[in-house]
Protein backbone atom coordinates (compact mmCIF):
# COMPACT_ATOMS: atom_id res chain seq x y z
CA UNK A 1 0.00 0.00 0.00
CA UNK A 2 1.30 3.12 -0.85
CA UNK A 3 0.71 6.24 1.14
CA UNK A 4 1.22 10.14 -0.18
CA UNK A 5 1.83 12.45 2.48
CA UNK A 6 1.41 16.39 1.97
CA UNK A 7 2.65 18.40 4.88
CA UNK A 8 4.53 22.39 4.30
CA UNK A 9 6.09 21.32 7.19
CA UNK A 10 9.44 19.04 6.44
CA UNK A 11 9.31 17.99 9.80
CA UNK A 12 5.44 16.65 10.22
CA UNK A 13 6.19 14.83 6.87
CA UNK A 14 9.17 13.16 8.15
CA UNK A 15 7.29 12.10 11.58
CA UNK A 16 4.83 10.73 9.81
CA UNK A 17 6.98 8.49 7.48
CA UNK A 18 8.95 7.30 10.19
CA UNK A 19 5.84 6.72 12.72
CA UNK A 20 4.39 4.93 9.45
CA UNK A 21 7.46 2.84 8.82
CA UNK A 22 6.57 0.33 11.39
CA UNK A 23 4.37 -1.62 9.09
CA UNK A 24 6.79 -2.75 6.50
CA UNK A 25 4.22 -3.69 3.87
CA UNK A 26 3.50 0.25 3.44
CA UNK A 27 5.38 2.33 0.71
CA UNK A 28 5.93 6.45 1.19
CA UNK A 29 6.08 9.35 -0.53
CA UNK A 30 6.22 12.70 0.76
CA UNK A 31 6.06 16.38 -0.63
CA UNK A 32 5.45 19.99 0.74
CA UNK A 33 3.83 21.28 -2.71
CA UNK A 34 0.50 20.36 -3.86
CA UNK A 35 1.19 20.42 -7.78
CA UNK A 36 3.88 17.97 -7.14
CA UNK A 37 1.91 15.76 -5.15
CA UNK A 38 -0.93 16.04 -8.45
CA UNK A 39 2.16 14.49 -10.33
CA UNK A 40 3.30 11.90 -8.23
CA UNK A 41 -0.63 11.37 -7.80
CA UNK A 42 -0.68 10.04 -11.18
CA UNK A 43 2.62 8.30 -11.27
CA UNK A 44 2.35 6.28 -8.12
CA UNK A 45 -1.39 6.00 -7.23
CA UNK A 46 -1.55 6.15 -3.65
CA UNK A 47 -4.15 3.92 -1.76
CA UNK A 48 -4.07 6.87 0.79
CA UNK A 49 -3.17 10.53 1.22
CA UNK A 50 -2.62 12.69 4.47
CA UNK A 51 -2.59 16.44 3.52
CA UNK A 52 -2.71 19.30 5.82
CA UNK A 53 -4.75 22.40 4.57
CA UNK A 54 -4.84 24.59 7.75
CA UNK A 55 -3.66 27.09 5.16
CA UNK A 56 -6.18 26.56 2.92
CA UNK A 57 -8.46 26.69 6.07
CA UNK A 58 -7.70 30.56 6.36
CA UNK A 59 -8.45 31.14 2.91
CA UNK A 60 -12.03 31.62 1.42
CA UNK A 61 -10.35 32.67 -1.84
CA UNK A 62 -10.99 29.78 -5.18
CA UNK A 63 -7.84 27.66 -5.32
CA UNK A 64 -7.96 25.60 -8.62
CA UNK A 65 -4.86 24.04 -7.30
CA UNK A 66 -6.48 22.05 -4.03
CA UNK A 67 -9.91 21.27 -6.49
CA UNK A 68 -7.47 19.66 -8.82
CA UNK A 69 -6.34 17.87 -5.88
CA UNK A 70 -9.45 16.73 -4.30
CA UNK A 71 -11.16 16.02 -7.53
CA UNK A 72 -7.86 13.37 -8.23
CA UNK A 73 -9.38 10.59 -6.39
CA UNK A 74 -7.68 7.61 -8.21
CA UNK A 75 -9.05 5.17 -5.52
CA UNK A 76 -7.64 6.78 -3.08
CA UNK A 77 -8.79 7.43 0.64
CA UNK A 78 -7.99 11.55 1.72
CA UNK A 79 -7.24 12.22 5.59
CA UNK A 80 -7.15 15.90 5.60
CA UNK A 81 -6.21 16.74 8.68
CA UNK A 82 -5.45 20.79 9.85
CA UNK A 83 -4.11 22.92 13.04
CA UNK A 84 -7.24 23.15 14.98
CA UNK A 85 -8.76 22.09 17.91
CA UNK A 86 -12.16 21.04 15.96
CA UNK A 87 -13.58 18.75 14.41
CA UNK A 88 -13.44 17.60 18.37
CA UNK A 89 -13.93 14.43 17.58
CA UNK A 90 -11.51 10.88 18.05
CA UNK A 91 -12.09 9.73 14.95
CA UNK A 92 -11.61 10.71 11.58
CA UNK A 93 -14.69 12.26 10.20
CA UNK A 94 -16.33 11.46 6.99
CA UNK A 95 -16.96 14.45 4.83
CA UNK A 96 -18.29 12.50 1.29
CA UNK A 97 -17.05 9.13 -0.43
CA UNK A 98 -13.23 8.43 0.77
CA UNK A 99 -12.60 11.63 2.05
CA UNK A 100 -12.01 12.57 6.14
CA UNK A 101 -11.47 15.52 8.01
CA UNK A 102 -9.52 15.27 11.26
CA UNK A 103 -8.00 17.34 13.88
CA UNK A 104 -4.27 17.08 13.91
CA UNK A 105 -4.08 16.43 17.49
CA UNK A 106 -5.42 12.91 16.41
CA UNK A 107 -3.06 12.09 13.91
CA UNK A 108 -1.32 9.76 16.08
CA UNK A 109 -4.34 6.93 16.57
CA UNK A 110 -5.11 7.77 12.90
CA UNK A 111 -2.05 6.78 11.93
CA UNK A 112 -1.98 3.22 13.96
CA UNK A 113 -5.11 2.55 12.67
CA UNK A 114 -3.53 2.61 9.11
CA UNK A 115 -0.54 0.46 10.27
CA UNK A 116 -3.17 -1.78 11.99
CA UNK A 117 -5.57 -1.97 9.28
CA UNK A 118 -4.17 -1.31 6.18
CA UNK A 119 -5.77 -4.21 4.22
CA UNK A 120 -8.62 -3.64 5.41
CA UNK A 121 -8.96 0.23 4.77
CA UNK A 122 -7.31 -0.57 0.94
CA UNK A 123 -10.57 -3.08 0.37
CA UNK A 124 -13.14 -0.34 1.75
CA UNK A 125 -11.82 2.46 -0.34
CA UNK A 126 -11.97 0.67 -3.51
CA UNK A 127 -15.64 -0.61 -2.70
CA UNK A 128 -16.47 3.51 -1.48
CA UNK A 129 -15.54 4.57 -4.80
CA UNK A 130 -18.64 3.52 -6.20
CA UNK A 131 -20.98 4.76 -3.72
CA UNK A 132 -22.41 8.51 -3.23
CA UNK A 133 -22.03 9.25 0.22
CA UNK A 134 -22.03 12.28 1.69
CA UNK A 135 -22.38 13.61 5.76
CA UNK A 136 -24.96 16.64 4.41
CA UNK A 137 -27.60 16.03 2.37
CA UNK A 138 -29.00 17.94 -0.26
CA UNK A 139 -31.03 20.69 1.69
CA UNK A 140 -27.95 21.07 4.63
CA UNK A 141 -25.41 21.32 1.58
CA UNK A 142 -27.71 24.46 -0.49
CA UNK A 143 -28.19 25.72 3.80
CA UNK A 144 -24.46 25.65 4.39
CA UNK A 145 -23.53 27.77 1.31
CA UNK A 146 -25.91 29.76 1.82
CA UNK A 147 -24.96 30.07 5.85
CA UNK A 148 -21.14 30.52 4.69
CA UNK A 149 -21.95 33.45 2.41
CA UNK A 150 -23.51 35.20 5.23
CA UNK A 151 -27.20 35.07 3.76
CA UNK A 152 -30.15 36.14 6.38
CA UNK A 153 -32.07 33.09 8.17
CA UNK A 154 -35.18 34.65 6.66
CA UNK A 155 -33.68 34.78 2.88
CA UNK A 156 -32.59 30.95 3.15
CA UNK A 157 -36.29 30.30 4.35
CA UNK A 158 -37.42 31.56 1.66
CA UNK A 159 -34.89 30.65 -1.28
CA UNK A 160 -35.42 26.92 0.18
CA UNK A 161 -39.39 26.85 1.20
CA UNK A 162 -39.00 27.05 4.75
CA UNK A 163 -39.70 28.17 7.96
CA UNK A 164 -36.73 29.98 10.05
CA UNK A 165 -36.93 28.21 12.59
CA UNK A 166 -36.30 25.26 10.19
CA UNK A 167 -33.06 27.05 8.95
CA UNK A 168 -31.58 27.44 12.75
CA UNK A 169 -32.28 24.18 13.81
CA UNK A 170 -30.38 23.14 10.70
CA UNK A 171 -27.47 25.06 11.44
CA UNK A 172 -27.28 23.69 14.86
CA UNK A 173 -27.98 20.11 13.59
CA UNK A 174 -25.30 20.93 10.67
CA UNK A 175 -22.71 22.52 13.44
CA UNK A 176 -23.15 18.93 15.71
CA UNK A 177 -22.45 16.72 12.42
CA UNK A 178 -19.14 18.28 11.90
CA UNK A 179 -18.41 18.81 15.64
CA UNK A 180 -17.92 22.74 15.72
CA UNK A 181 -19.29 24.95 18.23
CA UNK A 182 -19.99 27.94 15.47
CA UNK A 183 -20.07 29.46 12.18
CA UNK A 184 -16.25 30.83 12.58
CA UNK A 185 -15.59 27.10 13.45
CA UNK A 186 -17.53 26.17 10.37
CA UNK A 187 -16.01 28.26 8.25
CA UNK A 188 -12.45 27.13 8.69
CA UNK A 189 -13.41 24.00 7.24
CA UNK A 190 -15.96 24.76 5.22
CA UNK A 191 -12.85 26.84 3.38
CA UNK A 192 -11.62 23.14 2.47
CA UNK A 193 -14.67 21.06 1.98
CA UNK A 194 -16.37 23.49 -0.14
CA UNK A 195 -14.57 21.76 -3.21
CA UNK A 196 -16.03 18.56 -2.32
CA UNK A 197 -19.76 19.77 -2.64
Amino acid sequence: MRILVIDECYYTRLGITEYLSKNKKLEFISTGCIKEAISFMNTNLPSIILVNLTYYCNYSDYCPTLQQLLSNTNNARFYIYINAPYPQTNNPLLLKDNYFILSKSIIIQTLDKVIRDHEQIEKITKLANNIESSIFTIKEQNIINNWMNETPNHIISRKLGISNSTVYSQKRHIASKVFVKNRIELFFIYNVFKYLY
